[in-house]
């Protein structure tokens, strides 16, 4: 097989956020409870100016182009060894950019032009210049000149830029399969993968001279294993050992109020996986799923030339540590009873249970900058989820009648735990998490006509 890709895809997007009259009030006590000027902070830091109805508009486009060619081909060596070899050469392009169409930015001026008023420093403008409502520093070199100039606006405010990113990358799999009998087969594989880079598109993107964008990440996989079928093909099994080196690893954070991605420059995935299927009986069925995974950043992960790229404090907090919602242990269990009740009807019931051992659930495993010191929420502890299910219906499946229950025992277990924006001080910052779903019931028909 021999053939040619291609793709154009264009993003457009506007967004504006506006402060009210509760921002300032709100942030100094969540941050700075601990000053004595109350009650607000940051309205003196301003020079007595507030920051109800500062806004501004920012714009984000890109474009991005990608081509591709390719083949996949599979070699019957004998009757029963079959080598596959696929081949693709992946060109991508993007073009990105941010640019602020609109703003008033009375708190942000104020704290600028506030000099020694401005007892708070970095703080002060961070926050009455925040960022998503801030004048770019290209707007304020329109306004006040003086401002622009002015190492703090430079080091905090937004920064607009146009940029392109363009990469290209060999991708290739080679996989031997070997079947000694009709209810065996043994393979091995390698995998180069390759995923594109691009931008984050926002306005904190390319504060203080930062390059808006992130690389590509780069993966080697390698697999063996087997599948089998057992006691007369009523079981299958099927095993696979797998080890994955990924470097330029794309890592998603939420931050409490935007996603950001950013490159790791190691990531390392090791385990096994145990999949079956059985008949026990002409009536009942039941699988079994087991993964083990080792899933870590290296102690070295943050190897690049700090020279090159600058100091990144969240990567080399993340070194050692395990990858996101990526549990060692995950088991599921389950099975269906099916039987005839009538020459009309037939009824089943239905179970799973799904165990999976303790994981991190949140992006940074520490504060920044405080290796020792863990992020509260961050360890979801190991638990069991079960789903039950039992249904009557026509034999000729005209029509089916189910009740179903999922996370019967209401479970709850989280999937990401963030720090929330703008409340609380390094050390003491408040947190949040998104979780599953509780445990949920209902009922379910169906028919065809």
């Amino acid at each position: 097989m021999i053939g040619a890709y291609y793709s154009w895809e264009q993003i457009r997007q506007q967004l504006s956020l506006t402060l009210l009259d509760q921002y300032q009030a709100g942030v100094s006590g969540g941050l700075l409870g601990a000053v004595p000027l109350q009650p607000n902070p940051l309205f003196l830091t301003a020079g007595g100016v507030a920051a109800t109805g500062d806004f501004a508009t920012n714009r984000y486009q890109q474009t991005g182009e990608s081509f591709s060619i390719f083949t996949h081909n599979v070699f019957a060596i004998t009757d029963t060894l079959d080598l596959t070899v696929g081949l693709r050469y992946v060109d991508e392009s993007k073009d990105g950019s941010y640019t602020q169409v609109a703003g008033e930015y009375d708190a942000c001026l104020g704290t600028l032009r506030a000099g020694p008023q401005n007892f708070l420093g970095a703080a002060g403008v961070g926050l009455n210049c925040f960022v998503f409502a801030a004048p770019s520093l290209e707007a304020l070199a329109g306004i006040a000149p003086a401002l622009a100039a002015n190492p703090l606006a430079r080091a905090l405010l937004p920064r607009e830029f146009d940029e392109r990113f363009s990469d290209g990358e060999l991708v290739y799999t080679v996989n031997g399969t070997y079947r000694p009998s009709e209810d065996l087969t043994l393979y091995g594989s390698f995998t180069h993968g390759f995923k594109s880079g691009g931008f984050n598109l926002d306005a904190s993107a390319a504060v203080g001279g930062v390059d808006p964008r992130f690389a590509s990440e780069e993966i080697d996989a390698y697999e063996i294993g087997l599948k089998a079928l057992l006691f007369g093909r009523r079981a299958r099994v099927n095993v696979a050992l797998f080890h994955q080196e990924l470097s330029g690893f794309q890592v998603l954070d939420f931050t409490g109020i935007q996603f950001q991605t950013f490159n790791v420059d190691k990531a390392r995935s090791t385990g096994f996986e145990i999949e079956s299927q059985a008949q026990l009986s002409n009536n009942f069925s039941a699988h079994l799923a087991v993964t083990y995974t080792d899933a870590r950043y290296p102690a070295d992960c943050a190897e690049r030339d700090p020279t090159a790229s600058g100091f990144r404090p969240n990567v080399a907090t993340l070194c050692g540590a395990k990858l996101t919602n990526a549990p060692d242990w995950t088991v599921v269990l389950g099975g269906t009873f099916e039987q005839p009740v009538s020459d009309r009807l037939d009824m089943f019931i239905s179970g799973s249970a799904r165990y999976e051992s303790e994981r991190r659930t949140s992006t940074l495993p520490t504060e920044v900058l405080r290796p020792d010191l863990p992020l509260p929420g961050d360890i979801q502890k190991a638990n069991i989820r079960v789903n039950l299910r039992a249904g009557i219906g026509a034999e000729d499946d005209r029509w089916t009648l189910e009740l179903w229950g999922n996370n019967v025992f209401d479970e709850h277990v989280r999937t990401g735990t963030f720090t929330v924006p703008l409340r609380g001080a390094l050390g003491n910052r408040a947190r949040a998490s998104f979780v599953q779903e509780p445990a949920t019931y209902g009922v379910t028909a169906r028919t065809r006509f």
